[in-house]
């Protein structure tokens, strides 16, 4: 394997996990919210996947894994480990409400490569569909739900800005408390 396929020495870009996740896209009949089990728990009672939905699953995950070893994290994780740590929020719930509201904010500061790899897996306004993805499963979609209450937000907004760290969008005070007042009440912006 060459270096580019092992990694980049780019801190905000993941070598092979950038080829692999290209290379493992979903397909729409994969990746179809239908096909899902509506109300189906995300965080008890078991439920038996189809071996190849398993697999693409266990796949994603390790993608996932291999990429957060090899670029820096950014406002998605950043936020949640606030959260987590002011207010005790469960870490994947919590990263389940804000990755659509995060997205959103990223959006027009993503390479034209990036957005259409997002595209080709979510179909035309990612943010929405991964929103709607998660209401029909069942899952978390705003912060209230997880206890996070509108005064907090504003000291969730100073955390974040205490450290600063590479993120796609600059990272504004007004832009982030709006961010997360729809993180919050489970809306997103009107396109």
């Amino acid at each position: 394997m060459s270096q580019d396929e092992l990694g980049s020495s780019d801190p905000n870009r993941a070598g092979l996990s950038d080829s692999k996740g290209e290379e493992t896209t979903l397909s729409k009949d994969k990746r179809d919210p239908a096909s899902a089990q509506p109300g189906a728990p995300v965080t008890g009672d078991s439920q038996i996947l189809a071996p190849e939905i398993a697999e693409t699953l266990l796949l994603g995950a390790f993608l996932g894994g291999k990429c957060l070893r090899e670029v820096s994290m950014s406002l998605h994780h950043k936020t949640a480990h606030v959260l987590g740590g002011l207010f005790g929020t469960d870490h994947a719930l919590t990263h389940t409400v804000l990755l659509p509201h995060v997205l959103e904010f990223q959006w027009p500061h993503l390479s034209a490569d990036i957005r259409r790899n997002f595209e080709n897996v979510l179909g035309a306004h990612p943010p929405r569909n991964l929103k709607e993805l998660a209401e029909h499963t069942g899952a978390p979609t705003d912060l209230q739900g997880l206890g996070v209450k509108k005064n907090d937000l504003p000291t969730v907004v100073d955390r974040i800005l205490e450290q600063p760290y590479p993120n796609p969008a600059p990272l504004d005070r007004v832009k982030l408390l709006a961010m997360l007042e729809n993180a919050r009440n489970g809306t997103l912006p009107v396109e």
